[in-house]
């Protein structure tokens, strides 16, 4: 009997060996990933365009907002929808210049703009790269806090276990 509590003890100290160690890989995927894509002047390129017309579709269903400008054709606003105001879309001219930029990794599609990823006016910031990485950083929390509250209960589900 004595030899069984021993292995069973012994088995149990290995598997809580194997889910620190798993929890602790989860805890650094975590955090490189919450690195990883985040804006800035150095990973973005920065354009100016002349406003032609903005398309601003009834519902979402149809499309996301189009800037049509004279030097690049129609710029896709669908990296920055979830943080962008319609109204201060709805507020830009025709004729008036935008300053927007864009992943230094999609320049190789270039004239055609893809997923814009800051976008202001003379007057006004619209999108900032703060504000959307401060959107995206909000939205990596959120499966973090599960995936590490589901480690915690795994762990002690061995203990209460007694594995």
């Amino acid at each position: 009997m004595k030899g069984k509590k021993n292995m069973k003890s012994q088995l149990s100290v290995k598997v809580n060996l194997i889910m620190a160690l798993a929890v602790l890989c989860l805890i650094v995927i975590l955090v490189i990933m919450m690195n990883v894509d985040t804006l800035s002047e150095k990973n973005t390129s920065e354009f100016s365009a002349t406003i032609n017309s903005i398309i601003i579709f009834d519902n979402f269903n149809e499309g996301y907002p189009m800037i049509q400008t004279e030097e690049y054709g129609d710029i896709n606003t669908s990296g920055i929808i979830r943080v962008l105001d319609i109204n201060d879309l709805v507020g830009l001219q025709v004729g008036q210049m935008i300053f927007f930029r864009v992943k230094n990794s999609l320049l190789d599609n270039m004239p055609e703009i893809n997923g814009i990823v800051s976008l202001r006016s003379n007057v006004k910031d619209i999108v900032s790269l703060d504000s959307l990485n401060e959107y995206n950083t909000m939205r990596k929390i959120l499966p973090s806090i599960a995936a590490l509250t589901f480690a915690f209960f795994l762990i002690n589900a061995f203990d209460i276990l007694d594995i």
